[in-house]
Formats: structure tokens, C-alpha cells, sequence
């Protein structure tokens, strides 16, 4: 093996330097979006579930284990009692490969429950119960069903602003789907 470019190795360097700053601001940039959302639901909903990805990394490669170590973690997710987390939750997803950070937030669902509810979430007049227009995406390597909202660069300039902007995001897409959430509790139950 030969040495490397210094191009190269400043890479490198950007990317040690890079990561130790990530560390420092991850998982606690999701913990704070976990409080806020808490704080305002917990009242409504008290056996609401949050998780963070950085902290789940275990769970998810059972979970999804074609993934292996792969497995996404750059999420917090907000499940409601009685449903697997991973089968129906209300995420918001940073896309964290590449430069400018995006994310989305929404409604995620897995197999059997999309064919349970899949009817009443179509129905869901998304853009006047969330406030936006929501795609529906089926995102193939996680196997999940989703409505969210449009990609949104994350400005690291306002890290405050966009924990506010995630977690008042959240709490329009968790009030809008806890009915589908009760749909598929009560089918289970008869």
C-alpha cells in the first residue's frame, strides 16, 4: 500500500474532526425534538413511545436485519402504545450521506398494518390535518408505507429553529394518525 494524497489525508482529517463534532450534537439534537414533542402530547397520549435511532441500533437490526449493519440511525421516532415501534411510528428522518443535510418528517408504517389501514390513510386529508401536502413514498429497503413532508435542508446555522419546526411537525402527524393507530389496536383486539 502507498501513501496517501494530501488531499487525501486532509479528507480524512475533515472527517475525524467531522464525526467528533456529529458526536457531540447527536443523539442530544434528537433527545430535545423527544422533549419538546413529550412535553406537548404526554398530557393526551401518556403512553407515548419515543426512541432514537443512535440508541436502537440493536432492536433495528432485528428489526430490519437484511440491513445488517447498515441500519439507519439518524432518526427519533414516536410510537403509540400497544403497536412494535418499527411497525407504526411517526418519524422524522435525517438523510445524513450527503451535503446539505435534509430531512422529512411523517407518518411511517410497516406490513400487516398498511393492509389494515391503508384505506383510512388515503382517506386522511393530509394537507388541511398537518398542514402540508404529504407524499405518499414506499421507502423499499425499510418496507415502509409513508406520508411526509416535503424534504427540508436543516439549517445548522438555527438548530433551536428546527427542533421547534420537527416537533410541532410531529405533533400535527401523531394527532392526525392516532386514529389510524386506534384502527389497527382494535382490529387486533376482535
Amino acid at each position: 500500500m502507498t501513501g496517501l494524497k494530501e488531499s487525501e489525508v486532509e479528507l480524512i482529517k475533515g472527517y475525524i474532526l467531522g464525526k467528533r463534532v456529529y458526536d457531540k450534537i447527536f443523539p442530544a439534537f434528537y433527545d430535545s425534538i423527544s422533549e419538546q414533542v413529550e412535553k406537548a402530547l404526554r398530557t393526551h397520549y401518556p403512553l407515548l413511545e419515543p426512541d432514537v435511532g443512535p440508541r436502537d441500533k440493536a432492536r433495528a437490526m432485528v428489526k430490519l436485519p437484511h440491513l445488517g449493519e447498515k441500519v439507519p440511525l439518524d432518526w427519533v421516532a414516536f410510537g403509540f402504545y400497544g403497536i412494535d415501534l418499527y411497525d407504526f411510528h411517526i418519524g422524522v428522518i435525517l438523510l445524513m450521506e450527503e451535503w446539505p443535510v435534509q430531512y422529512h418528517i411523517g407518518l411511517h408504517i410497516m406490513e400487516p398494518i398498511w393492509s389494515s389501514v391503508k384505506n383510512a390513510a388515503q382517506s386522511i386529508d393530509w394537507k388541511k390535518d398537518v398542514g402540508l401536502d404529504s407524499a405518499y413514498v414506499f421507502e423499499a429497503p425499510v418496507r415502509e408505507h409513508r406520508y411526509v413532508d416535503p424534504m427540508r435542508e436543516l439549517d445548522f446555522s438555527d438548530l433551536d429553529g428546527e427542533i421547534k419546526h420537527m416537533a410541532d411537525r410531529v405533533i400535527s402527524y401523531y394527532r392526525t394518525s392516532a386514529p389510524l393507530a386506534a384502527i389497527w389496536a382494535g382490529q387486533r383486539k376482535g
